[in-house]
């Protein structure tokens, strides 16, 4: 439960960066025509795997994050029987396509909520994330740290066990979660100004079969601290 917990919450974080940065209308928000991840216009990131998973995940930026290519290629020790991941998945705005294996190709779009749309109007891309980790519970732990040759500070939820270290400028270079299993990612390279080969982001789009669109996405939930539990609302207010 409480991997499911911070995985819900890391889900949330990693699509909700895209209504970061600047201040589109709200239409444009919603199509991504307009929205930041990252406060860096192209980079590469690949971040190797340690615990429950193992292996790396390759990550190619381009655009501010408009346009992203990731590459899983992971094990996860998941009961007697190892789990591999091998796909690619691009996004373009706020729509995502998989590209599995045995060569299937699924699409699917993103939206979001009107008041996650508010709160991020008028706030910097780390201003909109400072405000999305204290209200969820997480903190700044005063701790600095370098990976990859790259600056980030640490930030954690004692609660689920969860620490990461952030950049300034929105990329997270280290993740772990010592609750419920050691599971640690960590940023082994990357490269600034480097948005990857254009092979990573093809694909054909006449085989991608469009499955239906996710829940839009509501704001974080509000979560408290109380002794060793973190309560949290589903819906903030």
């Amino acid at each position: 439960m409480v991997r499911l917990v911070l995985l819900g919450l890391c889900v949330w974080l990693a699509a909700c960066s895209a209504s970061q940065g600047d201040t589109a209308s709200t239409t444009d928000s919603r199509t991504g025509s307009q929205m930041r991840h990252y406060d860096r216009e192209s980079f590469t990131v690949v971040m190797t795997h340690r615990g429950v998973v193992t292996g790396t995940t390759t990550t190619y930026v381009r655009n501010w994050g408009r346009q992203q290519a990731v590459i899983n290629d992971t094990v996860a020790a998941v009961g007697d029987t190892p789990w591999r991941t091998q796909n690619r998945i691009v996004s373009d705005g706020l729509h995502i396509i998989t590209i599995e294996a045995n060569g299937s190709i699924t699409g699917t779009t993103i939206s979001y909520d009107d008041r996650t749309l508010s709160e991020r109007r008028g706030r910097s891309l780390m201003e909109y994330y400072e405000f999305v980790m204290n209200r969820s519970g997480a903190r700044r732990t005063g701790e600095a740290g370098s990976f990859a040759g790259q600056a980030c500070d640490y930030w954690e939820m004692p609660s689920v066990g969860a620490r990461w270290c952030v950049t300034s400028w929105g990329l997270d270079l280290y993740r772990t979660n010592t609750m419920a299993n050691v599971d640690e990612e960590t940023a082994t390279e990357v490269l600034i100004g480097d948005g990857g080969p254009d092979s990573a982001f093809a694909y054909d789009p006449s085989r991608v079969t469009e499955v239906s669109p996710w829940p839009t996405l509501p704001p974080a939930p509000k979560c408290e601290q109380r002794g060793s539990v973190l309560y949290c609302s589903e819906t903030p207010r």
